[in-house]
């Protein structure tokens, strides 16, 4: 019920309160004293009709020092800087959860970068001898063997020409007219 006005629960071993209460809209006094309370929703700081919050006798309550659990304003005072603190550090760990994520991609870019350029280098080397300048070394040394071959047999025909023909005149059987 949203139109519930005071709790009164005084003495019943209660660990905690409910998020929910914040949206109680008429609620004017919250009494909990002497139970096992541990924390209390900082919300309730912003619940613009509560005018009593009552929590002194919970050891165990770490919204406040004990001192400022007996008074509402103190204890409304505490809630809010620990609302706002939270709101603070929630964005940062929101920021910084979006700045691990960026991190991460730019991780994983780097990354494949880096793959990227170790297979660019392989390419490379491996096309390394099709380079023009290797390819016109090569060329140049394929024609001087092209040359040096065809001067060899150039050479070695005009022997072979001249040893048929020293031998075809020892050997002629008709003489010459």
């Amino acid at each position: 019920c949203v139109m519930l006005e005071k709790i009164i629960a005084d003495q019943n071993r209660l660990t905690t309160l409910p998020e929910t209460l914040i949206d109680l809209i008429a609620i004017s006094t919250i009494d909990v004293r002497d139970n096992q309370m541990k924390n209390i929703p900082l919300g309730l700081c912003r619940v613009p009709t509560l005018k009593s919050v009552l929590c002194e006798g919970n050891n165990d309550l770490t919204v406040a020092p004990e001192h400022m659990r007996n008074d509402t304003a103190m204890l409304s005072h505490c809630l809010e800087m620990q609302l706002k603190f939270r709101e603070v550090i929630d964005a940062k760990t929101n920021q910084r959860e979006d700045l691990q994520v960026n991190a991460n991609e730019l991780h994983e870019q780097l990354n494949n970068t880096t793959h990227c350029i170790g297979e660019l280098e392989k390419d490379i080397a491996a096309l390394e001898w099709e380079r023009p300048d290797e390819y016109i070394r090569r060329k140049e040394r394929f024609l001087e063997l092209v040359k040096f071959a065809s001067d060899k047999i150039v050479f070695y025909w005009r022997l072979t020409k001249d040893a048929v023909l020293k031998w075809w005149e020892n050997h002629k059987t008709h003489p010459e007219y």
